[in-house]
């Protein structure tokens, strides 16, 4: 026999699949979009020597168009061509994710008010907050604001940072609040009020005075009050008029002050000056008593009448017990002018030259 092949058979050769690789998905910023944008070069690897390309642009969808991680993204677009392209059936890049981010939401429609300097940051804002969403994305403003200023002191233009707004609605958790920038204010100084209190002197010829301050500084600002001060007049008075001029500040926190007046008054009193005590006299002690005279001049007188006997004189020096006048010889004692004269024999004439404190 000659053996004889089946003949008559028929079968069909159907595409195969040709997956195009080399692409990926880029991540991106919420846009209320489903779109995913593709990167990489496309290509294919045929069967054998077959000639096969990728023609096509790929374009990319996101499963929903809300943020997310790792979301997976279909791919479309691809196609083959050359000479054994219709030997297959392009397979679109699978497997691809990429990441969805939250985009910013600014808030607008706030500023802050211009203030006189209060020692804090603190700023008050003013205005209605709102926000632009995308598309037909529902979200709303919630949250009060507050303000802050950088520092406290005075100054134009100053930024205030605000905080405290947040969002809500259907689509909010595709959006991140972006607090209201840009906003800015002014801090004046303040109005400072002195008040002066007079200091009493005793009179120096001058009017030159002497003041205290009180004011009405916040908290514990540093401040140093100078001035100058006079009264009315040199002379000595009660609540006599003190007048404050030439005032001005200094120290750390004299830049966040403008003084209410640079002038002022207020009273004090001018006083006599103290008489000097007078000195107590230094008691003088009593002279001692002079000593009794010499009987010189006695002596000499009783020595004259001596040469006329028979006259004698004695000069009574004491007395006996009862008052008898005792006789003594001149000169032998110191006589006793309180005592008195005796005279012995027939009698004489009193000398006029004998001292009056013997008579």
């Amino acid at each position: 026999y000659n053996v004889v092949q089946p003949t008559g058979l028929t079968a069909n050769i159907t595409a195969a699949s040709l997956a195009v690789s080399g692409i990926s998905a880029s991540d991106k910023v919420y846009d209320a979009t489903t779109a995913a944008t593709l990167s990489g070069t496309a290509s294919v690897a045929a069967l054998g020597s077959d000639v096969v390309s990728v023609t096509g642009t790929g374009s990319g969808t996101f499963a929903d168009k809300n943020v997310g991680t790792a979301k997976a993204v279909t791919v479309s677009g691809f196609g083959l061509s050359g000479a054994d392209a219709g030997n297959y059936s392009v397979v679109q890049p699978t497997g691809l994710t990429a990441n969805i981010t939250a985009a910013s939401l600014a808030v607008t429609g706030i500023s802050a008010n211009n203030k006189v300097y209060d020692a804090t940051t603190a700023a008050t804002l003013s205005g209605t907050a709102s926000v632009a969403a995308l598309g037909s994305d529902i979200v709303n403003v919630t949250g009060a604001g507050s303000g802050a200023f950088a520092d406290k002191n005075v100054g134009t233009a100053k930024a205030v940072t605000v905080s405290g707004f947040g969002l809500s609605g259907a689509d909010a958790g595709n959006y991140s609040v972006i607090q209201p920038a840009g906003v800015a204010a002014n801090i004046s100084a303040r109005p400072l009020n002195v008040t002066y209190g007079g200091v009493n002197k005793t009179y120096d010829g001058t009017v030159a005075a002497t003041v205290t301050t009180a004011d009405d500084r916040l908290g514990s600002d540093v401040l140093a009050i100078a001035r100058s001060a006079a009264f009315i007049d040199p002379n000595v008075g009660i609540a006599k008029p003190v007048s404050v001029s030439n005032v001005s500040l200094s120290g750390a926190a004299a830049g966040n002050y403008v003084l209410a007046s640079t002038i002022g008054a207020t009273s004090a009193d001018i006083n006599a000056v103290p008489t000097p005590p007078t000195p107590t006299p230094t008691p003088t002690p009593a002279p001692a008593p002079a000593p009794a005279p010499a009987p010189a001049v006695l002596e000499s007188t009783l020595s004259d009448l001596s040469r006329s006997p028979p006259y004698a004189l004695r000069v009574c020096c004491a007395t006996d017990a009862v008052g008898i006048a005792e006789q003594c010889d001149p000169g032998t004692k110191t006589p006793n002018p309180l005592n008195a004269l005796a005279i012995v024999g027939g009698g004489v004439m009193w000398p006029t030259d004998v001292g009056s404190d013997l008579r």
